[in-house]
């Protein structure tokens, strides 16, 4: 059993979207599976949902509504320039904490 909270994931989720982004765009209930998968916990639309729409307010991802089969249509999220700069950041933050916790 992990010792990985629930909440302490939460406050991850962020960088997490962003990177899983860098992977392909994705709808957010691919998200929401894709985050499940990785993590072992799932967070609901309530959670991701809000969490996407405020990191395309800071320019991070882009939403684009596509249709998909009859009368349906889903809303694409991707990166932005802005968005992969952020990635940058945030895996040589991680690597820095990585380095310091193995030496």
């Amino acid at each position: 059993m992990s010792i990985m909270s629930k909440p302490l994931l939460r406050d991850m989720l962020r960088p997490l979207i962003l990177v899983m982004l860098c992977e392909k765009p994705m709808h957010g209930y691919q998200l929401i599976e894709r985050i499940r998968d990785v993590t072992g916990f799932t967070f609901g639309p309530g959670v991701v949902y809000p969490l996407l729409y405020k990191l395309e307010e800071k320019g991070l991802i882009r939403g684009e509504w596509i249709e998909r089969g009859v009368r349906r249509r889903v809303r694409i999220y991707r990166l932005t320039e802005e968005g992969r700069k952020m990635v940058r950041e945030v895996r040589d933050l991680l690597e820095k904490v990585y380095s310091m916790l193995v030496s």
